[in-house]
């Protein structure tokens, strides 16, 4: 994202109608991670006026075999909650859809 918006470490960057600093940059050869930007969640919330939500987050595994099970215990204990593997989420960004 730096790159396409021109930004490096230092300049200042207005997302809305706040103004953040650029303090580093990251790649991590994913172009879906690589065009974004991470921040405080607080000041995300604040910056999309959505208080006390999340949209988003990632679970790492220790053990990817026991991902069912983890999947499983998540569906108990927030039941509104939709579930995705890192391919699924991935593909549902690139179509608009999460």
């Amino acid at each position: 994202a730096a790159e396409t918006l021109n930004k490096e470490v230092g300049d200042s960057i207005r997302i809305m109608e706040s103004a953040f600093r650029v303090v580093g940059i990251y790649e991590t050869g994913s172009t879906l991670e690589d065009n974004g930007a991470v921040m405080p969640l607080r000041d995300a919330q604040d910056v999309l006026g959505k208080p006390r939500q999340v949209s988003v987050f990632y679970i790492q595994l220790k053990d990817p075999n026991s991902r069912e099970r983890v999947e499983n215990r998540v569906s108990r204990l927030w039941s509104d909650l939709s579930l995705s593997g890192t391919n699924e989420f991935a593909d549902k960004q690139l179509m608009g859809n999460y």
